[in-house]
Parts: C-alpha cells; structure tokens; sequence
C-alpha cells in the first residue's frame, strides 16, 4: 500500500508543475492509469489533502494538486481559478520568493520583472545603493527567476563580473568580455571567449560597473545596441550574444557614467538601506541567517530577545551584507566558547568586538529575557494570513455579545499580534497604488470630519491593502451574512467609507474583506466621525436621489452629498421621518443642507428633530446642476446662508435658513498665495491646537479680504478674534499675526492669550510650543507643497538674494519670509498647473513693473527650469503687490 500511495503522489506531483496538467489529476484518471481502484485512489488523496501533502478543488470532477511544501493544514477550494490565485500567491518562486518582494521591494520586484520578461531578451537594468543593499543577490535572483519560468535553459550561464578589479587595466577587461584572437597581444597563445561570449541566452551581471572607464564604457553601449562585438585582435569578424544584462554600482550613476551608455539602460532602480526597510523584513533576514549558520554548526540555537531588539535597531553601515557578517561571526564566538552543547545560546556577548553601542537605538524599556528558538522568530511580528484573521474576527464576534468589548478585544489582538508596528511612528511614502489613492482618501476624511487618524492602523491598513486583497478566502463561516451585516450595521459611518473608498479607487474586495476594512476603520479613529456640514438629497423615485447624489460626487470628485430615495406617494411627514432617523445616526455635526425634490418646504421643515444650535438649510426643486452649484460652494467652505442665497440667484428657487442662537469664536486665516495655501494653513493651525474646541476657523483670499470687507458678514454669526495670514490686511478691530512672525516666534505669547477662553494654562504652553514647531519654515513648507521643502527653499532663498542684488533693495526678514511662503506655493500650483483664480491687478503696465519683471524673470530662471514652469506675469505682478504691500 505505502508502494502505492508513493505511486499517486508521484504521479499528482508531476501532473502539478504546470497549472494545465491541473486536469489530469482526477480520481479516475488516476486510477486508469495506475491500473488499481478508483475508491483507494480517492481515500488517499483525501488522506494527502488532510495532510497538507495536496490541495484539493471541489469542481466536477473534482481535482487535486501537489503543494511544493508541506503545509499545516488543509485547503479546498471552490473553483480551480480559486486554487491558481491561491498558489500563486502562497508560493512563490524566483523574484517573488525575495524578503520584500510584497514590502519595501515591492515595485522594485515589479519593475524588474517587467524589465526582465520584455522580449526578446529582456531589458537591460541598473541597480543603484549602498554597499550590501543586495544588489548581486537580486541579479542572481533574476537569473533563477528566468530559469523558474522556463525563459532560459538551466544550463545557460550566470556570468557576473566586478568591474573594479579593471578600474586601472581597461585593455585586461576588453579581452576578458570580448574574449581574444591568438596573438592578440603577449602570452595571448591560444584563442579564448570573452565573458560576453560565454553568457549567450543567459545572465550578464557587471557589478561596480562606475570603476570602467570611458572607453570601456563605450565598447559596452556599442555591444548593447546589436549584440554583436569583435574580438580583441580580430577586426574582421563578427561574435554575437543574446543575454539579459544587469549593472550594478554603489555610485551616484550621472556622475560616473557616460550619459551615452545611461540612455540605454531604460530601468534604473534604487534599493533601499537596510535601516528603511520594515521590522518584518529584518526579522525575516536575521531568521534566514541564524537558520544558515544553524545547518552549518548542526546546532538548534536559540538567541535572546536583547539581541533580536539589538538587530533590529542597530544601523549595520553595511546593511544586509553586514548583518549577515554579523551573525556568523556572533554564532563563531557563541560555538567557540560552548562548542559541546548540543544546543547554542547566543546572547549579546556573542557580538564582535567592532560593534559600536553608542550607535545603539533605545529600545523598549521592560526588556525580556527569554530565549527565542528560530521557528518562532517570524511570529513574533508575523503579517496576517486572511484565513486566519477572518477566522479569530469572526469567533470574537460570534462570542461576545458588548459591541464596546468587542473591538476592545480587537484592538487588543492586533496590537499584540504585530506589537513592533508601535514603534516605527513615520508612515513611509505610499508606492503601490492602493497606498497612494488610500493616504489621498485619508486626508480627505481627516479634512471632512476634521479629526486624526491612528498611524499604527494606518500602517495596518495599507498592509491589508498591499498583501491581503490578493489571498484568496479558503475558510468558510457558519452564519457568513450575519457577521458582515452585524459588523456593518454596527459600524455604520465606517462601512460607508469603506463603501466610498472602493467605489472611487477600482479595488475589489470580498465582502468578508470589507468586513475587515471596516473593523480596521473603526480602530483607526479613536472617536466618532464627525462631519460638521451634512449635505442630503432626497427626491421620489426608486432611485432619483442616489443617482443626482452620485453623479455629483463623480463629477467633483469628493463625497459630498448623501441620499434617500422616497417611493412616489410619500408625504412630507414621512420624508421627515428618514431625515430624522438619518440625523439620529450623526453626531457632531453643526450644518446641514437638504435638497428635495418636490412637495412643502414648511411641512418639511415643521417636523424635522433639530437641536436649535444646528444651522439647516433647505433647497427645493433638486437638480444635478442644483446639486453641482451646491457642491462647489461646500468646497470653497462659505458660509450656509451665503451658499443658499447664491443657489437662489443661480437656480431661481426658494430657501429657508435657521441660523443658530449663539456665536461662535473664528480665526480667519488669510494667504495672498491664494484660496489653497489659506486651506493649508487652517490644517497647520488645527494640529497646533492641543486638545479639541469649538473654535471656528475660516479661510478668505486676501484681496477678498482687504478690499470687500468680507467680515461683515461674517460678523453676523461669528465673532471674530484674529487673522493670520501672510499680509496685513489693515483692518480696524481685528489684530493680525502673520506667518513671518510665527516663524519668527514673534507675538506668539499675544496670540496664544486670545484663546485664553477656550483653553487651560497648560494647554496655553503647549499650544505656544506647538506653534513654533508647526510653523518652523522647514515644517511649514512641508505641509504647505508637496514638493521637497529643503530643495526649494534653497532655490528660492537664492533666487529672491538675486532679486535683492538686482534691484539694489534689501528686504526685512519678515518680508523674505513672506516671499518665501508665497512663492513655494506659487511653484507647487504651477506644477500642479493651477493658477490664481483671482487675476484683477493685470492692468497695471508702469515702467516700474516692467522693470521688476525684468530682473524677477532672470532671478528666477533657475528655479523655472528646474521645475519646467513659466511664471506668468498675473503671478509676477503678485510678487510686485506683494513687495508693495509689506
């Protein structure tokens, strides 16, 4: 029997290496052509899959394949394209089985990958970073990669050469790539192949390829273009190699490659130091090179958890290279001393003698002082299988009855489940597509509800992203509707962010894994969402509403309104009801505006449930073009009774307006750089603030502000107690703080005492000591551009140094720090082609003018190339005023 099942095994195995033969490994098949029963085919294959041996799919007939490794458990599936997304995503092979290929080295895997697999031969690729990033180990992997997939034959070669042993014999390393005729040159006695030669339809890596010089270089890109090269000594005849070519320098490449050879090496990537890549991947390589050491000692060792936390945080000048040089030296001075055991204790002691401790990281305080055995190192920070998740979600939510209880024990279980995720506070910059359009959802949502986001769930989050969505959900639950639903209707503001999210991303989920992005969503708010302005659209029809209402949000490109859809004979009191039932469900808010569609405003209005602190807003006769004039005003954020008596104007239609009893303090921020920058510098003055208040802060463009006395009307609701901005606008009763002298730490203590009322005297220190961090220049024009703050600072602190000279002026510090703000964000909304909505100061054409034109285009000549914009002359004359008017 034990013949026999070797027999099956045998036979689905080699029936598994292509996902074709998938169908031959059948009950029937098999037994046909093993010549025995189909009953004992079929038990031990069900044996195998209990096993872990095979995976098993439940289509008709049913189909088994073979795992490449034995696994803990079972796995069915349902489809056979099920079964392929699974495998092909829990095994991985080549260039996917690299530490990172779903992390730090995610795009990079990808880009290569692509670079790799263009025909005929590939790409060729530049790996640039620093000494022991990986470089060699990567090119390698692409040559297994190759190989895995059957592009090249397991017996073409690897040929890898390390340029800088030619750095001073250019001749030596032309005959060695190219090879060499007999007689070519002294003690050339017989005819050889060059390395070039010798890696035909395979893999040539040249490393520290900086070390060749010029005329290597160009023997090099002429050999790229063709493929075709002679050998030293013979100019007659022509040799070709077809191979994939990878280069590799730890040098910046445009300061030591000619740029004729740069042209031709289309991908060019950068690895990451050990020190920026994620603290499961460093588990990962240190569990990888105490495993090796541990075959090679033929001891079980075990280290302790001071030392894991050393490895973790120590800054290894050598990254990955020097780690791993670390380790087996560590694990040499352990056996050393304790060569007879059976089993190996490395402890911190172990460590070279070269290892600096000053350059030690603080570390968690308890410290513990247990022993980790290697198989367990991974799980100490282990990445969430999907499976098992859903699993543990699921049996919580199936035991616990207290909602509050329940996402406690959530909460609990994720952060002990990845504990290190707690100390690594900076977000990385997003580089998948799912980072990217979720950290941009996640501002819109911090902006909308006006709160801050748990970066140890944001972190999380974009893990689910990155990895989960592509596992495949083998488990199956009991009561599946039950738990998405009890989750979902518990959480309900979190599933319609989710919801929207979704819908405006292009990324699919289960809805299982919804599910899990709403649980996620609710840890990672540790209050309520709260939106201060509601925006509803009711309107009769089956779908009516939430048609107008999507459309909208499309087309505008936020979430801005929600819906409910009424069937044809409901009476205003009942559309009072759902208002009522849909305004019970919010909290916080402060503003909303309904738009319906037909039927008695009064009525409407009569019945509504609203605290009388609330201001409403009501707009009959709906439309999408309604809708969209609504929209764009809630963008610009003015003032409720302002926006319905502009709709009135625009659409023709009544209003009514409830305005609240009681007046509420406003700061006004201010930018003469325009409506955007004025958004910013809310954001920037809401962080400073140290706990949460009824605060009121508006933004108004500086002309508006200056020249249409737009506080008057803001006067009727509100009382105003500063302006902060970048000009004074010199209005009577108001005090002014400008940025310049926030930067300054100027006046801070003034402005600080004019919320005396809304804050303690502790909360006072640490909003003045937020303030001067928050509005240091380097912070303020990182939160103000997305550009790099350093880099354009230093271009335009030049540029303005020049104007200076130019015009044989000298500007105040205050006045440069003004110029420094504005003109930042002028280049970011050049960049990002917006310009000043506002264009009313063209008409001035003075001689004075012309001439600061003049030397402000030749001043800032540099910084218009560098970023390719054109600063115009609405936006030069800004400047002018700007200048005029400090």
């Amino acid at each position: 029997m034990e013949i026999l099942k070797t027999r099956i095994a045998d036979y689905v195995t080699d029936n598994s290496k292509m996902k074709e033969d998938w169908k031959k490994n059948t009950a029937q098949k098999i037994a046909e052509e093993l010549k025995v029963s189909r009953n004992i085919v079929s038990q031990y294959l069900n044996e195998f899959v209990k096993t872990g041996v095979f995976g098993k799919i439940n289509s008709r007939p049913v189909l088994f394949f073979a795992f490449p490794e034995k696994l803990s458990n079972s796995h069915i599936f349902s489809s056979i394209e099920d079964a392929e997304k699974w495998y092909k995503n829990f095994f991985r092979f080549g260039l996917e089985k690299i530490i990172g290929s779903t992390g730090s080295l995610r795009n990079i895997i990808d880009q290569m990958k692509a670079a790799i697999y263009y025909p005929p031969n590939g790409l060729p690729i530049l790996l640039h970073g620093e000494t022991g990033t990986g470089k060699s180990f990567l090119a390698s992997y692409v040559y297994k990669d190759l190989v895995t997939r059957q592009m090249i034959d397991a017996k073409a070669s690897f040929v890898s050469v390390n340029c800088s042993e030619y750095a001073n014999n250019p001749e030596l390393f032309l005959s060695n790539f190219f090879g060499h005729v007999k007689g070519a040159y002294t003690g050339a006695d017989q005819e050889r192949k060059g390395l070039a030669e010798l890696a035909n339809e395979g893999v040539l890596f040249l490393d520290e390829i900086h070390a060749l010089s010029n005329e290597c270089q160009e023997k090099l890109f002429q050999f790229m273009d063709t493929g075709n090269f002679h050998r030293m000594g013979d100019n007659e005849n022509w040799h070709t190699s077809n191979c994939w070519m990878i280069f590799a320098t730890s040098e910046p490449p445009e300061d030591h490659l000619l740029p004729t050879l740069l042209r031709r090496i289309p991908v060019k990537l950068v690895l990451p130091s050990l020190n920026s890549r994620s603290s499961y991947e460093k588990k990962q390589l240190i569990k990888i090179f105490f495993e090796e050491e541990e075959k090679r000692l033929e001891k079980k060792l075990f280290i302790s958890q001071q030392l894991l936390e050393f490895l973790l945080n120590y800054r290894f000048s050598g990254n990955v290279g020097n780690l791993k040089n670390t380790i087996q030296l560590t694990c040499a001075n352990a056996f050393s001393s304790l060569s007879e055991e059976k089993e190996l204790l490395i402890q911190m002691y172990h460590l070279p003698q070269w290892i600096n401790f000053n350059e030690l990281k603080k570390t968690r305080e308890k410290e513990s002082s247990d022993f980790i055995c290697l198989s367990d190192l991974e799980r100490t920070n282990e990445i969430f299988d999907m499976n098992e998740l859903i699993e543990y979600l699921y049996n919580k939510w199936e035991k616990c009855e207290n909602q509050n209880q329940l996402f406690f024990e959530y909460d609990k279980f994720f952060r002990q489940k990845n504990v290190d995720l707690q100390f690594n506070k900076e977000i990385s910059t997003p580089t998948t597509y799912q980072e990217v359009r979720f950290r941009q959802y996640i501002k819109e949502i911090e902006q909308d509800f006006q709160i801050t986001f748990d970066y140890y769930y944001l972190q999380m989050t974009m893990t689910f992203l990155n990895s989960w969505i592509y596992q495949t959900q083998v488990v199956t639950l009991k009561n599946t509707d039950e738990f998405t639903n009890g989750i979902s209707s518990n959480c309900s503001q979190e599933a319609q962010l989710v919801k929207r999210f979704l819908q405006n991303s292009d990324i699919s989920l289960t809805n299982i894994q919804q599910t899990v992005l709403v649980v996620l969503f609710k840890l990672m708010c540790s209050k309520e969402f709260q939106q201060k302005r509601l925006a509803l659209i009711l309107a009769h029809g089956d779908y009516t509403a939430t048609c107008i209402a999507s459309t909208a949000n499309r087309i505008i490109g936020r979430y801005i309104f929600d819906a409910i859809d009424m069937p044809l004979m409901t009476s205003s009191t009942e559309i009072a009801d759902k208002i009522n039932a849909y305004l019970h469900e919010r909290t916080g808010f402060e503003e909303i505006i309904l738009l319906v569609d037909m039927g008695s405003l009064e009525k409407i209005y009569v019945n509504l449930e609203l605290d009388p602190q609330k201001k409403l807003g009501l707009l009959n006769n709906v439309s999408t073009r309604m809708a969209m004039d609504v929209a764009n005003q809630l963008l610009l954020d003015l003032p409720l009774k302002q926006i319905l008596e502009q709709v009135k104007e625009n659409q023709s239609i009544d209003y009514i307006y409830e305005s609240s009893s009681r007046k509420k303090d406003m700061i006004v921020c201010s930018c003469a750089s325009g409506l955007g920058t004025s958004f910013k510098l809310k954001k920037i003055l809401e962080d400073s603030f140290p706990t949460a208040s009824d605060l009121v802060i508006e933004t108004c463009d500086y002309y508006s502000l200056a020249k249409e006395n737009y506080l008057t009307e803001l006067r009727k609701e509100n009382n105003i107690l500063f302006i902060v901005g970048t000009l004074n606008p010199h209005l009577e009763e108001v005090a002014f703080f400008s940025i310049e002298d926030m930067i300054l730490g100027i006046n801070i203590g003034e402005l600080s005492s004019q919320l005396s009322r809304h804050f303690s005297d502790d909360e006072l220190k640490l909003l003045n000591d937020n303030i001067l961090k928050n509005f240091s220049l380097t912070n303020l024009m990182e939160q103000l551009t997305i550009l790099n703050p350093t880099k354009l600072l230093e271009q335009v602190s030049d540029a303005i140094y020049i104007l200076q000279n130019d015009l044989g002026v000298s500007l105040d510090n205050n006045t440069c720090f003004g110029l420094y703000v504005h003109i930042s964000c002028l280049i970011e909304r050049l960049v990002k082609q917006n310009t000043l909505e506002d264009e009313i100061y063209l008409n001035e054409s003075s001689g004075n003018f012309k001439t600061f034109q003049k030397y402000f285009k030749q001043a800032f000549s540099v910084v218009e190339h560098f970023y390719s914009v054109d600063i115009p002359t609405h936006e030069v004359k800004y400047v002018y005023d700007y200048i005029k008017r400090a």
